[in-house]
């Protein structure tokens, strides 16, 4: 149909091989292969999008069915029952010797239909595996391992995960180490690295600093998210987000995960200003805090739990249509965490005014320079416990903490 009367010839060294007709295929190169390919692709996917019988996976409801790359092909399947069903719809004769299955739970089949059973697949240079640290492992730590054979060929292949993968601090700490023990040969540091990486004019040399890079990644992402956050590819982030209040939200929060954006502003640091929810500081079993319905009803702050003197904490009036039972069940865990949360955040902010260093927060009570009348730590729990738990009228506040908070100037305003 597309060709017609076609003859080849084979490059041989020396010389050519004797012409022969083409009967099959088409020639190696030829512009229209490729075309063939989409229109070949496409038809596979409009068949498994458009089929009901095949169940796809569905996350925040959604149903994911099929993800193509090129010729890299992945397809997401409800149950074991879907891989015959699929095979049988699409009709295609698959080379199984290059397919793999990868159960999300536990499987005890070696094999589905002839197609083999894998704790573990790559896609695009990426190694997927259930268990995290093996995933970090195979993607991260085998790179920065090849980083010691050859540097700038180690950095190219470990910066492609990165965007993908989680990269964990040690990690992070071992690369750098790696990139700066190579520039003074394994020797003493005699400069740090923080001047290293800065530019010429300012006496560095424009080192590269690995978790500087990281953070550089996670912020193009989060500029991606906002520029458009209805693409699939941002759908379960989206979904995490809503759980949490919300991106815009979530921006606002003291929460470790959003440091790097929100270094590239200047805040304003206010112990009592501080975001009640997703805060890295508050927070119950290792976790930060959000009621949905606590923040429906306005209560986003530290501040929110104050009245406008800041003299007594209170309970917002709207959490009086709330469940009495669940209220008080949640407030009495709550306590504890609120005023270790707003000591921690206290203790942080005097280590910064002090000492006008950043990057040892959060800092333990005892390194922070504190008067010697300051109320103890004991005293604020026992005490936020009474006052958050449920009730009608307000409860005072100790003077003593209002005055040592109050007593501090927020850093960027005049002093």
């Amino acid at each position: 149909m597309l060709y017609s009367d076609i003859y080849s010839s084979v490059s041989l060294n020396p010389g050519m091989s004797p012409r022969f007709k083409v009967v099959r295929g088409i020639r190696q190169g030829c512009p229209i292969s490729p075309k063939l390919f989409i229109l070949t692709t496409q038809v596979l996917t409009t068949l498994i999008i458009k089929i009901h019988k095949i169940l796809g996976i569905t996350l925040f409801d959604k149903e994911f069915k099929i993800c193509q790359f090129a010729d890299d092909t992945s397809i997401f399947l409800k149950n074991k029952s879907m891989v015959n069903e699929t095979l049988n719809t699409i009709r295609l004769s698959l080379n199984l010797s290059k397919c793999e299955l990868l159960p999300i739970h536990s499987c005890d089949d070696s094999t589905i239909d002839s197609i083999r059973v894998v704790p573990e697949v790559k896609y695009l240079g990426i190694t997927f595996s259930k268990n995290y640290i093996r995933r970090e492992d195979l993607n991260i730590c085998n790179r920065i391992t090849d980083m010691k054979k050859s540097l700038s060929q180690g950095i190219s292949k470990l910066i492609y995960p990165c965007h993908s993968c989680f990269v964990s601090s040690a990690n992070i700490k071992k690369a750098n180490s790696i990139i700066f023990h190579f520039l003074w040969k394994n020797k003493t540091h005699y400069i740090k690295k923080s001047q290293l990486v800065k530019e010429y004019e300012k006496g560095g040399i424009k080192a590269l600093d690995f978790e500087s890079m990281i953070g550089t990644i996670k912020i193009k992402w989060l500029k991606a998210f906002l520029s458009q956050p209805e693409s699939m590819w941002f759908h379960i982030p989206k979904a995490i987000f809503k759980r949490l209040g919300g991106f815009d939200f979530l921006l606002k929060c003291d929460c470790e995960i959003l440091n790097y954006w929100k270094i590239v502003f200047s805040h304003n640091f206010s112990p009592h200003g501080s975001t009640l929810w997703n805060n890295r500081v508050i927070i119950i079993n290792r976790k930060s805090l959000f009621r949905s319905d606590w923040h429906e009803k306005g209560i986003l702050f530290v501040n929110d739990l104050l009245d406008c003197n800041d003299t007594t904490v209170r309970v917002q009036q709207q959490t009086a249509a709330m469940h009495v039972n669940d209220l008080l069940k949640w407030n009495k865990r709550m306590a504890i965490v609120y005023a270790t949360g707003i000591w921690t955040m206290v203790g942080s902010y005097a280590f910064y005014k002090y000492t006008g260093r950043l990057e040892d927060l959060p800092v333990k009570k005892e390194e922070v320079p504190l008067p010697e009348d300051t109320t103890q730590l004991l005293f604020i729990t026992e005490h936020s416990k009474a006052v958050l738990v449920y009730q009608k009228d307000f409860v005072p506040y100790t003077t003593r903490i209002y005055n040592f908070i109050s007593s501090f100037n927020n850093p960027g305003r005049d002093e």
